[in-house]
């Protein structure tokens, strides 16, 4: 993980954290999970429901903003791809950028749901797996995030309470700007 101010390109930075391994859990650590739901009268989802999240266009920017391997190379996700994440803390113009990445390691579009999952690297402010997804429930979408995270280092150990605090926060606004986007698709 580094730390820097301002803002700056993530595509530099893909090479550097396609080099670093995933860092696995060390602990059993509970599986958190963030759910919206809202009607929805359609019986499938198409892409121009789903397209956003295999973009990544998950958090709201002035939290993550992020680059995925796929963009460079003009395809879509796949599992294998590097996501380069720019994380703002506190989520300010002013604040303190921490850059770090994840590795994606499962893809699912089907009619009833869409989701994606990533592991965390050995650059991750986290260790873990998170997955984002998207289904339909009995007449409702369902925008869900599952989260198995832990402090990913001995300084975020330290700040373990409020950085976990922070990236619960987090994808709780992820969560609602998933459902969002998708209601507005």
């Amino acid at each position: 993980m580094r730390v820097y101010l301002g803002s700056r390109s993530l595509e530099p930075e893909l090479a550097a954290q396609k080099a670093l391994a995933i860092r696995p859990l060390v602990s059993d650590v509970e599986e958190l999970v963030f759910e919206r739901r809202a009607p929805f009268a359609l019986s499938s989802l198409e892409p121009k429901h789903t397209d956003f999240l295999f973009r990544y266009e998950i958090f709201p920017e002035n939290i993550l903003r992020a680059w995925g391997e796929w963009r460079g190379e003009g395809r879509a996700m796949r599992p294998g791809d590097t996501i380069v994440q720019e994380a703002a803390m506190p989520p300010f113009p002013w604040g303190a950028r921490l850059l770090f990445g994840a590795r994606v390691t499962e893809t699912i579009r089907s009619p009833i749901a869409a989701l994606f999952s990533y592991a965390t690297l050995t650059s991750h402010a986290e260790t873990g797996v998170n997955t984002f997804g998207l289904r339909l429930d009995k007449g409702e979408i369902v925008a869900w995030i599952s989260s198995r995270a832990e402090p990913g280092n001995p300084l975020m150990r330290l700040a373990g309470p409020v950085v976990m605090r922070y990236a619960d926060w987090s994808k709780e606004k992820a969560v609602d700007q998933m459902l969002r986007r998708f209601l507005k698709s």
